[in-house]
């Protein structure tokens, strides 16, 4: 068992290759705490008020990050570490970013425009879905938002403004300094609520919501995006839909404008969706205890999986868009997207500890020979999509299922590295080829208000980009 200071996870394995421990990579001797990080930028002050909302999100290309802080969005240049925006991005807190990066043939746009940013809102209380805004921000290449309408420098009507309230007010009392502090705050917002009205009239605005647990919402040729149009969900507590609108997918083709079909079959709350065999197809997981396949230009379902025995909640699809693993409460299995047939069934009792169900992070690699899953506990393990069969790559001493968590596997670099975040936002990176290892880890004490977690790789600087809850984005040289 590896040794551990009081201030680090007790690890039982971290890493290895053919039974051979990882070693700390070439130049490491432990692991790096936060603030020993190359760089890092704070995208808000950590002593306001908490936000009600915290979200990242990373471009397809590695070249900007997003972030939104409650209905506040800025983007940032990943390389220069500049800010690039700031903006109104929703008239509610902000609860999911998406980035799209346009082809050649979607220059319908606009000139200049290369990414669009998906916008999801929080969901208000007691109403069934969210407030979706498809295609509300157009990026340009070096990550500034295209406006819509001319821009409005308030700095010029500002001191007019404040004389004309001078004028008229004064004859009626003192003003005081709050009184005019207030004026001023609500003078400088008028742009911002121009452009978010503006932008709402002439975008496409959707109730609904998109999938979870890294649901692939784009088509693989960008062209289209899957959402939930109704039945966020249809319960508090375990049952079917009984009146009113079962849950639906709508396939929308983003150049057009124009909805493809809509995905109707499933009973309950639809978790996780992907695309596959070229884009042709889409598969769902439902907690309705089913599986299907989807035909994505007329909206058939081709092959209904299941019923399982519990509720449903991931999947991910093989590089090549054949096979797909579907994850549930209790299903684990590999199978043929073109039938329908289950073509591996995995026995998680080899892996799963002490009960632990929940298996709703999954990534497969890029290069397709293995499938990483991380289970909300306090393991990590790699699956032979050939074989089903897994080993434990990553484990720390179980003290209490609630104690900690590794989350999110994510692989880099081609499928070279492998990326995992524990609950507390210490991050673990593996490189597989090198049996390297980094660990890059939170400090005790530290303030995290939020629990979001993001992390990108850039390769031509060799260096991972993590986004953490304490409003901190650090860039970690490997």
């Amino acid at each position: 068992m590896q040794a551990a200071s009081p201030l680090e996870l007790l690890i039982l394995q971290e890493f290895s290759n053919d039974g051979v421990p990882a070693q700390w990579a070439s130049g490491q001797s432990g692991p790096r705490c936060w603030g020993e990080e190359d760089h890092a930028v704070i995208v808000a002050d950590p002593d306001r008020p908490r936000l009600e909302r915290f979200s990242a999100a990373f471009s397809p290309d590695a070249n900007f990050l997003a972030v939104s802080l409650d209905r506040r969005i800025k983007v940032y240049d990943l390389h220069s570490r500049e800010q690039k925006a700031d903006v109104l991005g929703h008239e509610r807190p902000i609860e999911g970013l998406h980035w799209l990066r346009l082809t050649n043939a979607q220059s319908t746009y606009g000139p200049g425009v290369v990414y669009l940013l998906f916008i999801q809102g929080q969901r208000c209380y007691g109403d069934s879905t969210a407030t979706l805004t498809l295609a509300t921000l157009a990026v340009d290449a070096r990550g500034g938002i295209i406006d819509l309408i001319a821009p409005l420098d308030i700095s010029k009507v500002d001191n007019d403004a404040m004389q004309s309230v001078s004028t008229h007010l004064g004859p009626h009392g003192d003003i005081y300094e709050a009184d005019t502090l207030n004026v001023r705050t609500q003078l400088h917002q008028t742009p911002d609520r121009r452009d978010l009205t503006f932008r709402e009239q002439h975008s496409l605005v959707i109730c609904g919501r998109f999938t979870s647990f890294d649901s692939q919402i784009f088509s693989n040729d960008g062209r289209r995006v899957i959402y939930i149009a109704t039945g966020h969900t249809t319960q508090q507590g375990t049952r079917m839909y009984q009146d009113g609108h079962p849950p639906e997918i709508v396939v929308w083709d983003i150049p057009s404008g124009a909805e493809v079909c809509r995905l109707h079959g499933h009973r309950d709350k639809i978790e996780w969706a992907g695309w596959a065999l070229g884009d042709q197809s889409i598969v769902t997981a439902s907690w309705d205890n089913g599986f299907a396949i989807w035909d994505a230009e007329t909206g058939e379902c081709r092959h209904p999986i299941g019923p399982t025995a519990s509720r449903n909640w991931a999947g991910a699809v093989s590089p090549d868009g054949e096979r797909v693993l579907l994850s549930g409460s209790h299903e684990l299995g590999i199978f043929m997207v073109s039938t329908g047939v289950k073509m591996v069934d995995i026995d998680r009792t080899h892996f799963m500890p002490r009960g632990m169900n929940f298996i709703r992070k999954v990534s497969w690699s890029p290069t397709g020979d293995v499938i990483a899953i991380g289970a909300e506990g306090p393991s990590v393990v790699l699956l032979d999509p050939a074989t089903g069969e897994g080993r434990v790559v990553l484990e720390y001493v179980y003290e209490h299922p609630a104690f900690f968590a590794f989350r999110t596997p994510q692989w880099a670099d081609g499928g070279r590295k492998l990326t995992v975040r524990g609950s507390d936002s210490t991050l673990l990176v593996w490189d597989r080829e090198r049996n390297w290892k980094w660990k890059f880890q939170r400090r005790a004490g530290t303030r995290m208000d939020q629990s979001e977690h993001q992390v990108c790789y850039l390769k031509n600087l060799n260096t991972i980009v993590s986004v953490t809850g304490d409003y901190t984005v650090r860039w970690w040289k490997l």
